[in-house]
């Protein structure tokens, strides 16, 4: 995930509706560089976006499910 994302950015574009912006959330959460990580706050937004139909937010957390046990 690049750095220079802007997780405030992100957060606008998840009040619009945009599942995009709540997987890329979900991603820095996980990788906790950009921000500290959050497992709890990425599997919310993840399964918010999985629940308006996003195919990336299940292959997310699919792959980020072992690291945040």
């Amino acid at each position: 995930m690049n750095s220079e994302i802007d997780p405030v950015e992100l957060w606008k574009e998840v009040g619009n509706g945009g599942t995009s912006a709540e997987v890329a959330l979900a991603s820095l959460y996980f990788d906790g560089v950009v921000m500290p990580q959050n497992c709890l706050q990425a599997q919310v937004l993840l399964l918010a976006a999985l629940k308006k139909g996003n195919n990336d937010a299940e292959r997310l957390l699919v792959t980020h499910e072992k690291r945040c046990q």
